[in-house]
């Protein structure tokens, strides 16, 4: 099978190389298909099967699931981004808890929204629970027209709306992805076997080439240099190089 030790992903302004003391199997479709099943049905990937309780097996499956996640929301973001980008939060007045009520009341205000402004909006969000236990949604709308608060408010009509623009962030994604995720807990059960997040169809996603050549090329025609590095070890990876460039980012 092809393996690969150098690996580059391009979201929007964001580029991420990664080196690996090991060599990386790629996976075929299959078992691609095979994986994601799993996790999309809450079970436990193979390789997370070791000695341990069970409880400590899941918890160690969904804590991977958040981790990529969080990953996959911060690259869709940067490869979706503009300057006309808007971060919203919707809670509810009631104390609501049903999560398919509230993935419908969302489409619902979706819906409302697209009608009102005469366009089909792409987003990204994620449902996430309050102290008190109520959902909530944090999304972002990207390429949004100018929309007063207190429109979508009236719009969403079940409680309130916080939002804020985002044209001067240069990580985008890093930035939301922390409010995105902030409040998930692996061990919590009311997500067991949903995704944490959705997202609009015809979205970019991250680009990610494992070519050694077109790698260096792409990385010799760069000229900024890393606004982060770091090297750590992978249990499966060996050790790991890790060097991120901000092309949206002004160097001091």
């Amino acid at each position: 099978m092809e393996a690969y030790n150098e690996k580059l992903v391009i979201a929007g302004d964001i580029l991420e190389y990664f080196k690996y003391q090991k060599g990386v199997i790629k996976k075929t479709d299959v078992e691609k298909a095979y994986l994601k099943e799993l996790r999309e049905n809450g079970e436990i990937p193979p390789i997370l099967k070791k000695k341990a309780t069970e409880a400590e097996k899941i918890i160690k499956a969904r804590y991977e699931a958040m981790k990529r996640s969080q990953r996959e929301i911060r690259r869709i973001v940067n490869a979706n981004r503009t300057n006309f980008d808007m971060f919203m939060t919707l809670t509810y007045g009631e104390n609501e808890q049903d999560i398919k009520k509230a993935y419908y009341e969302w489409k619902c205000f979706k819906q409302r929204l697209e009608d009102k402004y005469k366009q089909k909006f792409k987003y990204v969000g994620v449902i996430e629970f309050q102290n008190r236990g109520a959902i909530h949604f944090h999304v972002i709308l990207f390429n949004a027209p100018y929309i007063p608060f207190w429109e979508i408010e009236k719009i969403w009509g079940l409680g309130r709306c916080d939002y804020k623009e985002c044209f001067d962030i240069d990580n985008l994604g890093a930035y939301l992805t922390y409010y995105l995720t902030k409040d998930l807990c692996p061990e919590d059960d009311r997500l067991r076997g949903q995704k944490i997040y959705f997202t609009s169809k015809g979205l970019q996603r991250a680009e990610e080439i494992t070519d050694k050549k077109q790698i260096q090329a792409i990385l010799q025609a760069q000229t900024k240099k890393p606004v982060y590095e770091t090297e750590f070890y992978n249990d499966i990876r060996g050790y790991v190089k890790y060097q991120q460039f901000n092309n949206r980012r002004e160097e001091k």
